[in-house]
């Protein structure tokens, strides 16, 4: 079908790499994970410098080009699939509360510790080494009593939001190594195939998961804005930082259903506009930040022109990545136009039994 040719599912997709490569990266991805966790308690600076300068500034990076190889390595994803690899777990069906509103709870959980960053986990090592020990024994837990990645990965995990909207069109499609077989745990799984999971979601007659995707795309530049650009505590009262943040994503909502009313845009396009601003707001604040680290590191200063490079690089490639999910949009579209003509057309065809002896009026 041309469906799959154009829209492969990681099932229909070659795996290039081995199971043992990704199985090795997995294992030392959770190794350094947990020796990141000690290093909150024993060496909480270097802890923090290596988490908040090095990691979080590449990992959107990372979901917008590569996707893929971040779910296959993700430590939280390798835990919440340990007790499926060792045939451990209980394998249950997710509550029905659960499959509503998971999109929800992981955006809650997203918006909730960005800005708890600023008033704690920024400056705390042992804080920084809680919330990721925590992270992780969640997605192990949720692994262990629910089938697939129903359990954490596909559901509340707080980064999955981000990763559904900037990995939906990936430059480097890496197809998902994990579930072998797949269980269907999920409706409009992103592991089964990143290019369709938001458009299948926009499509499907439950309308909650859309809305929760567009009300998270619409808030994120107003969250990022916020984030960086109100002083970090004690510089400002603690409660006034939340309030001048909500007051950001406040504004960027509005924003968000003011063009959605006005311009009557697709419920997919706007999100993906929405997305790339907020991309690019974020690295207008980190590239900065990765500069001084290389400077620490390598004691390289990079000149002010390198960084506007970088950033007219990250511009150049929000919008080449704006123009081919829109046009992905059109082809699905018009291939799903195409498949109900057929359907229609099979279904007059079933119906069109010619009768014997039959004259005209």
């Amino acid at each position: 079908m041309i469906h799959k040719q154009t829209f492969p599912n990681y099932m229909q997709m070659r795996q290039r790499v081995p199971q043992t490569v990704w199985q090795a990266g997995r294992f030392l991805a959770i190794g350094i994970g947990y020796g990141l966790i000690i290093l909150s308690f024993t060496r909480p600076e270097a802890a923090l410098f290596i988490f908040w300068r090095i990691i979080v500034p590449v990992l959107p990076l990372l979901m917008f080009v590569a996707p893929g190889l971040w779910r296959n390595i993700c430590p939280m994803g390798a835990l919440n699939q340990t007790p499926r690899m060792f045939r451990f777990g209980r394998s249950l069906t997710p509550p029905a509360w659960l499959k509503n509103y998971a999109a929800l709870f992981g955006i809650i959980l997203f918006v909730v510790l960005v800005p708890t960053r600023k008033e704690l986990f920024n400056t705390s090592g042992p804080a920084l080494g809680v919330l990721l020990f925590t992270a992780f024994t969640m997605a192990l837990v949720g692994g262990y009593f629910f089938r697939g990645k129903s359990g954490w990965c596909a559901t509340i995990c707080p980064l999955l939001p981000l990763e559904r909207l900037y990995g939906q069109t990936p430059f480097i499609p890496v197809p998902n190594a994990y579930c072998k077989p797949c269980v269907g745990c999920v409706k409009n799984c992103y592991d089964f195939n990143p290019a369709l999971a938001n458009m299948a979601d926009q499509q499907d007659t439950d309308r909650r998961n859309s809305h929760f995707r567009r009300l998270f795309a619409g808030m994120l530049p107003g969250l990022i804005l916020g984030f960086y650009l109100i002083p970090d505590p004690p510089k400002i009262n603690g409660l006034m930082m939340y309030e001048w943040i909500a007051f950001f994503m406040f504004i960027s909502v509005g924003l968000f259903l003011t063009l959605e009313t006005v311009f009557k845009r697709s419920a997919f396009r706007l999100p993906t506009l929405f997305g790339a601003v907020a991309f690019n707001y974020f690295y207008l604040f980190n590239l900065p930040v990765l500069a001084e680290t290389v400077h620490q590191l390598f004691g390289i200063a990079l000149p002010l022109p390198v960084l506007w490079t970088g950033q007219l690089g990250i511009f150049v490639l929000s919008a080449i990545w704006i123009y081919r999910t829109y046009r992905k949009e059109s082809l699905y579209q018009r291939l799903t136009a195409s498949r109900h003509a057929q359907m229609q057309v099979s279904l007059v065809q079933s119906h069109s039994i010619p009768v014997r002896g039959s004259k005209a009026g």
